[in-house]
């Protein structure tokens, strides 16, 4: 009878993760990047094209010398890794744990894998070394707002004057900064105010002038660095199949180790496009700084 019911509730397990993973949309991050997805094993690529030019005259397709007007298309292979999630369950415990596709645990290890994989499109932007600076590292972010709304403004038009991308920017940045940002009380705020969305009904602004804000815990995501990303700068993908999970009971310590395992990968199509804008990681909300 034992055994029959260790089979079920690794059925259970096992059914509910797969159907959860089957479907997985990711976290924050994905839905502002060029999104790809190839079968397992296959090559992920993304295409990156710059320069170019074009002329109201005609050109001697048979001049040898005349390399054309296309300019430069470079091609960003994607290798995704795996993001791997796992949780060791006495057996006693299990037996009372819901296992459904709504049950707590269950839903942990998705968002875990959600987290996971927006850290890993973070860390990939903030590797690249040619991402547009500003701000500055010395300067208290309360000194600094109006510089930051000039560049938010500025990305939201660098995404606008794109011809053929989805258009809109993201701020990224941690709970601490937000709270800096949305608790200015000089004119700043005013601006603040009636640029932000998202409010009444007792809701926080989730956008402020046209910019969505993408607010991480600063374990997550430390102070010192807010981002820009205008929409498509970067990219994301992952192998389709290849998401498995498993429940094994471990007689030795009476345990059952529950996993779920999804592949994610990220690159930077625009570099120059994604400001860093940096201030003093030491940086508090104020409640009297005029700026």
């Amino acid at each position: 009878m034992a055994a029959n019911i260790t089979a079920t509730r690794q059925k259970e397990y096992v059914n509910s993760m797969s159907a959860l993973l089957s479907t997985f949309e990711g976290g924050h991050m994905r839905k502002f990047g060029e999104r790809k997805d190839a079968i397992v094993g296959e090559e992920i690529v993304f295409y990156k094209s710059s320069g170019g030019s074009s002329t109201r005259s005609t050109r001697n397709m048979y001049d040898p010398t005349y390399t054309g007007q296309g300019g430069k298309i470079d091609a960003i292979t994607l290798v995704p890794e795996y993001l791997l999630w796992d949780e060791k369950i006495p057996q006693m415990e299990l037996w009372k744990t819901k296992l459904d596709v709504k049950s707590e645990l269950v839903r942990l290890g998705i968002n875990q894998l959600k987290v996971d994989e927006d850290k890993l499109i973070l860390t990939k932007i903030m590797a690249s070394s040619s991402l547009t600076p500003a701000g500055s590292t010395t300067k208290d972010l309360n000194v600094l707002l109006r510089t930051l709304v000039g560049k938010i403004n500025a990305s939201i038009m660098k995404s606008k004057m794109t011809l053929d991308k989805i258009k809109g920017t993201a701020m990224i940045m941690n709970e601490t900064a937000y709270e800096i940002f949305t608790s200015s009380n000089a004119s700043l705020k005013t601006t603040f105010v009636t640029n932000q969305e998202g409010l009444g009904k007792g809701n926080v602004p989730s956008s402020i002038l046209g910019c969505d804000i993408v607010t991480f815990p600063d374990a997550i995501f430390p102070s010192g660095t807010i981002l820009l990303i205008p929409y498509g700068t970067f990219g994301s993908g992952s192998w389709k199949g290849s998401e498995k999970s498993s429940a094994e009971y471990k007689h030795e310590d009476l345990k059952f180790w529950l996993t779920a395992d999804i592949t994610a990968g990220a690159c930077v199509l625009d570099d120059a496009a994604i400001t860093k804008f940096s201030y003093l990681p030491s940086s508090k909300p104020s409640e009297d700084l005029i700026v």
